[in-house]
């Protein structure tokens, strides 16, 4: 049980990160510890910054994967462990093609992420990437994922409560399903507040080089604290096209840049800019 303290308030936090109001406490000597330690042991991919410890953009997939190629590595004895990170859009590290792909669709929606550390500035350290389920596997077909993200929950939503993201991407809509379920709703809604409306969908008819492209959707959630996007599988979706994603730029330049508006503020006014 970790003590924090935030304006004079003094709240816990449990194994799984969720705030409980203690009461009131009158010295500020009474430094908020906060979740340095747990912070260390998070599962993400990204190196923890002074950017993003608060407030981030999260991407989030399903799980680790598990290429034919990954299989021939471990086969042959190779160390895929790759301890080191940096920020998400680096292109020297963890340089594959799920996460190319969407630096490339942020740059269809107005996004150019720096890919060199000499580059790469506040916008790009505040983002995170993680996984929901921390397995691997190339396969999913015999998964009811919803399913799975409920019964493992705990550490996503712990991930969650220590960053507190204001801005969270879904690859795939079974996570946004078990993120919005009745069975988590008093969990997700301790970190973000009471869920504002329902799920919004869109779909969009648009062509390219003279055929109409397959109609993915996009779905848009709001919290008192977070907004939510799912989006299309970056690999796992078949037939996805380029100029479909880049449709999409209205809707989502929007909610990166009142995210980025925000995030910025507060860093501004902490001193990190």
């Amino acid at each position: 049980m970790v003590q924090l303290e935030e304006s004079g308030v003094v709240t816990s936090l449990d194994s799984l990160g969720f705030r409980t109001l203690i009461g009131q406490h009158t010295k500020h000597s009474c430094k908020l510890i906060k979740e340095e330690n747990l912070m260390i042991d998070l599962p993400v991919h990204t190196l923890i910054t002074d950017e993003n410890k608060e407030g981030c953009l999260l991407i989030c997939g399903l799980n680790h994967g598990y290429s034919k190629d990954d299989e021939r590595q471990d086969a042959a004895g190779v160390d895929r462990s790759g301890s080191h990170k940096s920020f998400f859009s680096d292109m020297n590290v963890n340089n594959y093609e799920f996460r190319n792909r969407i630096v490339t669709w942020f740059s269809l929606w107005g996004h150019q992420l720096a890919r060199l550390p000499k580059d790469a500035g506040p916008l790009e350290r505040s983002i995170h990437q993680t996984n929901w389920l921390q397995t691997c596997s190339n396969n999913v077909d015999d998964l009811n994922v919803e399913d799975e993200c409920i019964k493992d929950s705990d550490s996503f939503l712990q991930t969650c409560a220590i960053l507190r993201p204001r801005l969270v991407f879904f690859f795939g809509k079974e996570l946004m399903w078990a993120f919005s379920s009745k069975l988590l709703s008093d969990k997700v809604e301790s970190i973000f507040g009471a869920k504002i409306g329902k799920i919004a969908w869109h779909q969009k008819d648009i062509y390219s080089n003279g055929k109409l492209c397959r109609r993915f959707r996009f779905g848009f959630l709001h919290y008192e604290r977070l907004t939510v996007v799912v989006l299309p599988h970056a690999t796992g979706a078949r037939g996805i096209a380029a100029d479909y994603i880049e449709a999409f730029k209205p809707e989502m330049s929007a909610v990166i840049d009142t995210w980025w508006e925000r995030q910025k503020v507060k860093l501004l006014l902490d001193g990190v800019i």
